[in-house]
């Protein structure tokens, strides 16, 4: 029997058994896609194939020119050698961004008169401190990102870019505003 399978906006034409089991189709679909059996969804009428791979075309009410769509996404070990990367650093970014709130907390603390005169210079000193080194970090991470080069076709890894970049100038911003309360505070 021959069937349509969705992928996307791709159509594919294919030619099954009508005794095929859904696990051949899955088989097909990805000798025509490219995306891994374990990671394709095949759904026909709105409801999901793959849930049994051993039950028959025909048994799902497939017959000669059915429609399947599949969702899935292919393996490209490249983009989720990027992906890894990129998540690796918003894991670093994540921490760093808990110890500026942290940070944050103390500044305001100070700011609102929970600390005596005399130790405030010394606590404003030792947070200014604290905050470059943060920003440094943050910096030293842009930095890292901006030298990888991440193919136009990775879409996810040029989503993931974005996130982690977004949130780093957050956090950067963070410690821009905290330095000047800081600046402002001491004049």
């Amino acid at each position: 029997m021959e069937l349509t399978i969705s992928v996307g906006a791709t159509r594919h034409k294919v030619t099954a058994s009508l005794d095929a089991t859904v696990q051949e189709l899955m088989h097909i679909v990805e000798e025509k896609s490219e995306i891994p059996e374990h990671r394709q969804k095949l759904i026909f009428k709105g409801v999901t194939l793959t849930k049994d791979p051993d039950k028959l075309l025909s048994e799902s009410g497939i017959k000669s020119g059915s429609k399947i769509m599949v969702v899935g996404k292919r393996y490209n070990p490249d983009e989720e050698e990027a992906l890894n990367k990129f998540q690796s650093i918003e894991r670093d970014v994540s921490k760093t961004g808990q110890l500026i709130a942290d940070i944050e907390k103390h500044v305001d603390s100070i700011l609102k008169g929970f600390m005596d005169q005399k130790h405030k210079a010394e606590a404003y000193q030792k947070i200014e401190k604290e905050i470059l080194a943060h920003s440094h970090s943050l910096m030293k991470h842009l930095e890292n990102i901006d030298s990888m080069t991440v193919v136009s076709d990775f879409k996810d890894a040029r989503i993931k870019r974005k996130v982690v970049v977004d949130k780093i100038q957050k956090h950067l911003d963070k410690c821009d505003f905290a330095l000047h309360l800081i600046d402002n505070e001491q004049k």
